[in-house]
């Protein structure tokens, strides 16, 4: 998959540019309503006003996985 940024191609990690032209730190969301799934976003985040770049890596999850991944990590 190739997004408009060029970040992933074939599943690998290319490297990741905010708008900002930061580099682009790939993260771990842990709320619930998202446990788990990977994302890019600008790396000015909740530092100062942001570019708003942001972008899922891994694709929603399904019910199942959204009830489980909570109650694994509690």
């Amino acid at each position: 998959m190739l997004s408009s940024q060029g970040s992933l191609y074939n599943g690998q990690s290319l490297a990741h540019t905010c708008y900002c032209g930061q580099r682009s730190p790939m993260r771990t969301t842990w709320t619930n309503a998202n446990m788990g799934r990977r994302f890019i976003g600008c790396a000015n985040y909740g530092i100062h006003a942001t570019c708003e770049y942001f972008e899922w890596i891994d694709p929603p999850l399904c019910r199942c996985s959204r009830d489980l991944l909570p109650r694994l990590v509690q």
